[in-house]
């Protein structure tokens, strides 16, 4: 799920609010909410969402139903986010490793993000076309690499409950 907010105006900040319902969302469930272009996560939303939307300027969210356990939030390859061309995506709850696969691009940088709800933590992992550097942006881990080959590509996490 995509919401992109306008805010027209050249002068004023403005803060918008959306209803899960406005959205087709299922009522009481949590989506993450992730901002695209300005790369943040957002935290989660349930029936509400509050977003400031800067003068003269337009915020592309993404949105994903929250899950207990790491999960894939966002690719920075293209504006949706991974929807598109991130799949499938499978948790593994015994061995808690998340796997998913792409079609990766040759001569391309790569920036994935994963959520790590409270009680989470990385282990290691890497990607089938290249070596990864990971980061911890509050509870988001960032897996980025560069990729040499077109093909199908994947990749491999490892977590643990702390």
């Amino acid at each position: 799920q995509f919401l992109l907010l306008f805010n027209w105006d050249e002068k004023a900040d403005t803060e918008l609010t959306v209803s899960s319902a406005l959205l087709g969302l299922e009522k009481g469930q949590h989506y993450t909410v992730y901002d695209f272009w300005a790369g943040h996560y957002g935290g989660a939303m349930a029936d509400m969402l509050k977003v400031k939307v800067p003068q003269a300027s337009v915020r592309l969210l993404g949105l994903r139903p929250l899950e207990d356990h790491p999960m894939f939030l966002a690719s920075d390859h293209h504006i949706l986010q991974g929807a598109a061309d991130f799949g499938p995506i499978s948790w593994e709850s015994v061995s808690q490793t998340l796997r998913g696969e792409f079609p990766a691009i040759a001569d391309t940088d790569y920036a994935l993000r994963f959520l790590l709800p409270e009680g989470w933590d990385f282990v290691d992992g890497g990607v089938s076309c290249g070596a990864i550097t990971t980061s911890l942006e509050d509870r988001v881990l960032v897996v980025r690499f560069h990729t040499t080959t077109s093909g199908p590509a994947s990749y491999e996490l490892h977590f643990r409950k702390s």
